[in-house]
């Protein structure tokens, strides 16, 4: 993971990553009983936005916004000349105010879609 910090409450981030999927079919007759389970094998890179100005207040009491935006794509490191890739992209927003002393409004919106072939 590489992170580049713009400021003391934003920064960058560059992440690779390897995903292990392990395929169970389910079994309602003979010959998917007999099909074999397998394994399949995802390299990716996953790069974000991060804002956070939350000040911590105590144990999960936070004041302040955060949010992310996030890009990932996956590509099967075994089948580069197929269209094989799968791609993410995400954000997640949460705004917390103060409203009395260790009571605290907490508002998120977040979201997330998959795209590829």
């Amino acid at each position: 993971q590489w992170r580049y910090p713009y400021s003391e409450i934003s920064s960058v981030r560059i992440t690779g990553l390897l995903r292990h999927d392990r395929i169970v079919l389910l079994s309602v007759d003979p010959q998917s009983l007999s099909t074999p389970n397998f394994n399949e094998y995802n390299a990716g890179v996953k790069l974000e936005y991060v804002f956070d100005n939350t000040i911590n207040r105590g144990l999960n009491l936070y004041n302040g916004t955060r949010y992310k935006f996030w890009l990932e794509r996956y590509q099967q490191p075994d089948k580069w000349e197929q269209r094989t890739d799968f791609n993410v992209a995400g954000f997640d927003f949460r705004h917390y105010r103060m409203i009395h002393r260790e009571l605290i409004a907490a508002v998120r919106l977040a979201g997330a879609t998959t795209f590829g072939h």
